[in-house]
Protein backbone atom coordinates (compact mmCIF):
# COMPACT_ATOMS: atom_id res chain seq x y z
CA UNK A 1 0.00 0.00 0.00
CA UNK A 2 1.50 3.54 -0.94
CA UNK A 3 1.79 6.13 1.54
CA UNK A 4 -1.08 8.32 -0.04
CA UNK A 5 -2.97 5.34 0.44
CA UNK A 6 -2.06 4.64 4.36
CA UNK A 7 -3.11 7.97 4.82
CA UNK A 8 -6.60 7.99 3.15
CA UNK A 9 -6.96 4.58 5.20
CA UNK A 10 -6.23 6.36 8.53
CA UNK A 11 -8.46 9.44 7.29
CA UNK A 12 -11.44 6.90 7.28
CA UNK A 13 -10.46 5.19 10.44
CA UNK A 14 -10.63 8.66 12.23
CA UNK A 15 -13.95 9.38 10.84
CA UNK A 16 -15.27 5.64 12.13
CA UNK A 17 -13.88 5.92 15.41
CA UNK A 18 -14.86 9.32 16.05
CA UNK A 19 -18.74 8.00 15.39
CA UNK A 20 -18.31 5.74 17.78
CA UNK A 21 -17.02 7.86 20.29
CA UNK A 22 -19.91 10.34 19.92
CA UNK A 23 -22.34 7.34 20.10
CA UNK A 24 -20.76 6.35 23.10
CA UNK A 25 -20.51 9.01 25.50
CA UNK A 26 -23.82 10.52 24.34
CA UNK A 27 -26.85 8.40 23.14
CA UNK A 28 -28.69 11.33 22.09
CA UNK A 29 -25.40 12.95 19.85
CA UNK A 30 -26.09 13.24 16.36
CA UNK A 31 -24.45 10.31 14.27
CA UNK A 32 -21.43 10.71 11.91
CA UNK A 33 -22.19 8.72 8.75
CA UNK A 34 -20.22 5.51 8.12
CA UNK A 35 -16.80 5.22 6.41
CA UNK A 36 -16.12 3.72 3.01
CA UNK A 37 -13.91 2.03 1.65
CA UNK A 38 -10.45 2.77 1.94
CA UNK A 39 -9.75 3.85 -0.94
CA UNK A 40 -12.48 6.92 -0.25
CA UNK A 41 -11.64 10.00 1.62
CA UNK A 42 -15.19 11.08 0.90
CA UNK A 43 -17.50 9.28 2.92
CA UNK A 44 -21.32 10.96 2.89
CA UNK A 45 -21.14 14.28 4.58
CA UNK A 46 -24.93 15.44 5.44
CA UNK A 47 -24.81 16.94 8.74
CA UNK A 48 -22.33 19.82 10.03
CA UNK A 49 -20.97 17.31 12.48
CA UNK A 50 -20.12 15.06 9.77
CA UNK A 51 -18.28 18.04 7.81
CA UNK A 52 -16.25 18.47 10.81
CA UNK A 53 -15.08 15.22 11.02
CA UNK A 54 -14.68 15.40 7.38
CA UNK A 55 -12.71 18.25 7.56
CA UNK A 56 -10.34 16.87 10.18
CA UNK A 57 -10.19 13.20 8.39
CA UNK A 58 -8.91 15.14 4.78
CA UNK A 59 -6.44 17.05 7.02
CA UNK A 60 -4.93 14.26 7.76
CA UNK A 61 -4.24 12.79 4.23
CA UNK A 62 -1.68 15.80 3.72
CA UNK A 63 -3.23 16.72 -0.06
CA UNK A 64 -3.98 20.30 0.08
CA UNK A 65 -6.48 19.31 -2.72
CA UNK A 66 -8.29 16.83 -0.82
CA UNK A 67 -8.49 19.02 2.67
CA UNK A 68 -9.54 22.19 0.54
CA UNK A 69 -12.64 19.82 -0.71
CA UNK A 70 -14.16 19.96 2.80
CA UNK A 71 -14.56 23.12 2.77
CA UNK A 72 -17.21 26.14 1.22
CA UNK A 73 -15.78 29.25 -0.21
CA UNK A 74 -14.96 31.98 0.54
CA UNK A 75 -13.30 30.40 3.47
CA UNK A 76 -12.58 32.44 6.52
CA UNK A 77 -10.41 31.61 9.72
CA UNK A 78 -10.64 34.52 12.41
CA UNK A 79 -8.99 34.66 15.62
CA UNK A 80 -7.89 36.99 18.10
CA UNK A 81 -5.02 39.23 16.50
CA UNK A 82 -6.64 38.60 13.45
CA UNK A 83 -8.22 36.29 10.01
CA UNK A 84 -8.10 35.31 6.75
CA UNK A 85 -10.26 35.28 3.99
CA UNK A 86 -9.90 32.75 1.09
CA UNK A 87 -12.01 33.57 -2.16
CA UNK A 88 -11.82 29.80 -3.76
CA UNK A 89 -10.35 26.51 -3.67
CA UNK A 90 -7.32 27.27 -5.60
CA UNK A 91 -6.12 30.36 -3.77
CA UNK A 92 -6.50 27.78 -0.56
CA UNK A 93 -5.06 24.78 -2.19
CA UNK A 94 -1.97 27.80 -2.97
CA UNK A 95 -1.72 28.76 0.07
CA UNK A 96 -1.48 24.95 1.76
CA UNK A 97 1.89 24.10 3.33
CA UNK A 98 2.16 21.03 5.37
CA UNK A 99 5.94 21.00 5.86
CA UNK A 100 6.50 23.29 8.73
CA UNK A 101 3.24 20.99 10.89
CA UNK A 102 5.17 17.82 9.86
CA UNK A 103 8.96 19.49 11.20
CA UNK A 104 7.26 19.78 14.79
CA UNK A 105 7.03 16.16 14.40
CA UNK A 106 3.69 15.62 13.73
CA UNK A 107 1.85 12.57 12.93
CA UNK A 108 -1.78 13.43 12.56
CA UNK A 109 -4.51 14.82 14.22
CA UNK A 110 -7.52 14.19 16.06
CA UNK A 111 -10.41 15.36 18.30
CA UNK A 112 -10.70 15.02 21.74
CA UNK A 113 -13.92 16.77 21.89
CA UNK A 114 -16.65 17.15 19.06
CA UNK A 115 -20.01 18.41 19.89
CA UNK A 116 -23.26 20.31 18.20
CA UNK A 117 -24.18 23.86 19.21
CA UNK A 118 -26.68 24.93 16.42
CA UNK A 119 -28.12 23.51 13.65
CA UNK A 120 -30.75 24.33 10.77
CA UNK A 121 -31.15 21.81 7.88
CA UNK A 122 -28.55 23.90 5.92
CA UNK A 123 -26.47 25.08 8.56
CA UNK A 124 -24.66 24.18 11.83
CA UNK A 125 -22.34 25.48 14.58
CA UNK A 126 -19.84 22.41 15.95
CA UNK A 127 -17.74 23.21 18.55
CA UNK A 128 -14.04 21.08 18.70
CA UNK A 129 -10.96 20.28 20.66
CA UNK A 130 -8.47 19.17 18.80
CA UNK A 131 -4.79 17.19 19.82
CA UNK A 132 -1.92 17.65 17.46
CA UNK A 133 0.12 13.84 18.05
CA UNK A 134 3.53 13.60 17.07
CA UNK A 135 4.90 9.95 15.75
CA UNK A 136 5.60 8.76 18.90
CA UNK A 137 2.11 9.33 20.19
CA UNK A 138 2.65 12.36 21.79
CA UNK A 139 0.40 15.44 22.09
CA UNK A 140 2.06 18.13 20.05
CA UNK A 141 -0.42 20.90 20.66
CA UNK A 142 -4.46 21.70 21.44
CA UNK A 143 -6.87 24.25 19.87
CA UNK A 144 -10.34 25.12 20.26
CA UNK A 145 -12.09 25.94 17.43
CA UNK A 146 -16.28 26.47 16.76
CA UNK A 147 -16.48 25.02 12.75
CA UNK A 148 -19.40 27.15 11.11
CA UNK A 149 -20.62 23.97 8.26
CA UNK A 150 -23.18 25.03 5.83
CA UNK A 151 -24.84 22.76 3.04
CA UNK A 152 -24.67 24.09 -0.73
CA UNK A 153 -25.68 21.70 -3.24
CA UNK A 154 -26.51 18.95 -1.22
CA UNK A 155 -23.29 18.79 0.09
CA UNK A 156 -22.11 20.00 3.48
CA UNK A 157 -18.52 21.87 4.34
CA UNK A 158 -16.86 24.05 6.23
CA UNK A 159 -17.90 27.67 5.81
CA UNK A 160 -15.43 29.14 8.44
CA UNK A 161 -13.40 28.78 11.62
CA UNK A 162 -13.83 30.30 14.93
CA UNK A 163 -10.46 30.09 16.55
CA UNK A 164 -10.48 30.72 20.46
CA UNK A 165 -7.28 29.24 20.97
CA UNK A 166 -5.42 26.88 23.32
CA UNK A 167 -7.38 25.55 25.62
CA UNK A 168 -6.19 26.68 29.38
CA UNK A 169 -7.24 24.71 32.83
CA UNK A 170 -10.75 24.45 33.17
CA UNK A 171 -10.37 26.05 36.93
CA UNK A 172 -8.91 29.27 35.24
CA UNK A 173 -11.91 29.65 32.09
CA UNK A 174 -14.57 31.52 34.43
CA UNK A 175 -13.02 35.08 34.20
CA UNK A 176 -12.64 34.50 30.38
CA UNK A 177 -16.28 33.60 30.50
CA UNK A 178 -17.62 36.46 32.55
CA UNK A 179 -15.63 39.17 30.39
CA UNK A 180 -16.95 37.24 27.06
CA UNK A 181 -20.86 37.11 28.42
CA UNK A 182 -20.77 40.33 29.43
CA UNK A 183 -19.42 41.30 26.17
CA UNK A 184 -22.43 39.85 24.86
CA UNK A 185 -24.30 41.89 26.67
CA UNK A 186 -23.46 45.07 26.40
CA UNK A 187 -23.55 44.32 22.52
CA UNK A 188 -26.87 43.96 22.60
CA UNK A 189 -27.71 46.97 24.84
CA UNK A 190 -25.93 49.09 22.17
CA UNK A 191 -28.01 47.58 19.89
CA UNK A 192 -31.16 48.14 21.29
CA UNK A 193 -29.79 51.66 21.73
CA UNK A 194 -30.03 52.02 18.30
CA UNK A 195 -26.79 54.06 17.92
CA UNK A 196 -24.58 52.58 14.89
CA UNK A 197 -21.63 54.22 16.29
CA UNK A 198 -22.08 53.11 19.72
CA UNK A 199 -23.08 49.35 18.20
CA UNK A 200 -19.84 49.27 15.76
CA UNK A 201 -17.72 50.36 19.00
CA UNK A 202 -18.51 47.22 20.50
CA UNK A 203 -16.85 44.91 17.73
CA UNK A 204 -12.98 44.09 17.08
CA UNK A 205 -12.07 44.77 13.27
CA UNK A 206 -11.89 43.68 10.49
CA UNK A 207 -15.37 42.12 11.36
CA UNK A 208 -17.25 39.34 10.15
CA UNK A 209 -20.34 38.06 9.90
CA UNK A 210 -22.01 34.81 8.54
CA UNK A 211 -26.04 35.03 7.61
CA UNK A 212 -26.60 31.89 5.95
CA UNK A 213 -23.95 31.10 3.84
CA UNK A 214 -23.08 34.43 2.80
CA UNK A 215 -19.61 35.69 4.09
CA UNK A 216 -19.30 39.70 4.86
CA UNK A 217 -16.69 41.81 6.13
CA UNK A 218 -16.03 45.23 7.22
CA UNK A 219 -12.45 46.60 8.11
CA UNK A 220 -13.26 49.75 10.23
CA UNK A 221 -15.66 51.32 12.75
CA UNK A 222 -16.68 53.56 10.21
CA UNK A 223 -17.62 51.59 7.68
CA UNK A 224 -19.88 49.52 10.13
CA UNK A 225 -21.39 52.73 11.55
CA UNK A 226 -22.24 53.47 8.05
CA UNK A 227 -23.83 50.28 7.13
CA UNK A 228 -26.40 50.13 10.03
CA UNK A 229 -29.58 51.70 9.54
CA UNK A 230 -31.50 51.37 12.53
CA UNK A 231 -34.65 53.04 11.42
CA UNK A 232 -34.82 51.00 7.94
CA UNK A 233 -34.44 47.83 9.97
CA UNK A 234 -37.47 48.94 12.62
CA UNK A 235 -39.65 49.85 9.50
CA UNK A 236 -38.72 46.90 7.48
CA UNK A 237 -39.39 44.04 10.56
CA UNK A 238 -41.51 45.58 12.57
CA UNK A 239 -38.67 45.41 15.20
CA UNK A 240 -38.41 47.18 18.35
CA UNK A 241 -35.68 45.62 20.49
CA UNK A 242 -34.36 42.28 21.16
CA UNK A 243 -33.74 40.18 24.11
CA UNK A 244 -30.88 37.73 24.94
CA UNK A 245 -32.76 34.01 26.01
CA UNK A 246 -29.57 31.92 26.41
CA UNK A 247 -25.87 33.12 26.61
CA UNK A 248 -23.39 30.05 26.60
CA UNK A 249 -19.23 30.40 26.76
CA UNK A 250 -18.91 27.23 24.62
CA UNK A 251 -15.01 27.50 24.17
CA UNK A 252 -12.94 29.96 26.43
CA UNK A 253 -8.97 30.46 26.24
CA UNK A 254 -6.43 33.03 27.13
CA UNK A 255 -7.53 35.93 24.03
CA UNK A 256 -10.96 34.67 22.62
CA UNK A 257 -14.29 32.57 23.25
CA UNK A 258 -16.66 31.54 21.64
CA UNK A 259 -20.43 32.26 23.03
CA UNK A 260 -23.22 30.48 22.06
CA UNK A 261 -25.82 32.66 21.77
CA UNK A 262 -30.47 32.56 21.50
CA UNK A 263 -32.08 35.90 21.78
CA UNK A 264 -35.57 37.30 20.58
CA UNK A 265 -36.55 39.89 18.67
CA UNK A 266 -39.46 41.79 19.48
CA UNK A 267 -41.83 44.54 17.87
CA UNK A 268 -43.44 47.37 20.62
CA UNK A 269 -46.32 45.29 21.33
CA UNK A 270 -44.51 42.90 22.77
CA UNK A 271 -44.93 40.44 19.92
CA UNK A 272 -42.34 37.85 19.54
CA UNK A 273 -40.96 38.35 15.85
CA UNK A 274 -38.51 35.35 15.45
CA UNK A 275 -36.04 33.93 17.90
CA UNK A 276 -32.53 32.77 16.32
CA UNK A 277 -29.61 30.92 17.19
CA UNK A 278 -25.89 32.67 16.57
CA UNK A 279 -22.13 32.06 17.67
CA UNK A 280 -20.15 35.08 18.18
CA UNK A 281 -16.34 35.14 18.55
CA UNK A 282 -15.35 37.52 21.64
CA UNK A 283 -11.67 38.67 21.42
CA UNK A 284 -9.15 40.56 23.20
CA UNK A 285 -6.94 43.01 20.52
CA UNK A 286 -4.72 44.42 22.50
CA UNK A 287 -6.82 44.70 25.92
CA UNK A 288 -9.88 45.81 24.35
CA UNK A 289 -12.51 42.82 24.09
CA UNK A 290 -15.23 42.89 21.28
CA UNK A 291 -17.10 40.74 18.80
CA UNK A 292 -14.69 39.66 16.07
CA UNK A 293 -16.64 37.40 14.50
CA UNK A 294 -20.36 36.16 14.10
CA UNK A 295 -22.73 33.55 12.47
CA UNK A 296 -26.29 34.04 12.79
CA UNK A 297 -29.06 31.77 11.29
CA UNK A 298 -31.06 35.88 11.22
CA UNK A 299 -30.42 37.94 8.08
Amino acid sequence: MTRDDQMRFQAVLTVGAMSLTLLGCDTDAPVIEEAPAPADVAPPVTSGLAAAAHFMATWNTRDPDVWAGSLNFPHTRPAAGGHRVWQTKEDYVATTDYAGVIATGWDHTEFEDLRLVHETDTKAHVAGRWLRVDTDGNPIRRNLVTYIATQIDDRWRIKARFGAGAPLPDDTTQPIADIATATVESYLTAFNARDPVEWAAMLNYPHLRIAGGDLRVWETEDDYARWMDFDGFAERTGWDRSVLDEVEVVQAAENGANVAVTFTRFTADDEIIATFDSLYLITNENGRWGVRARSSFAR
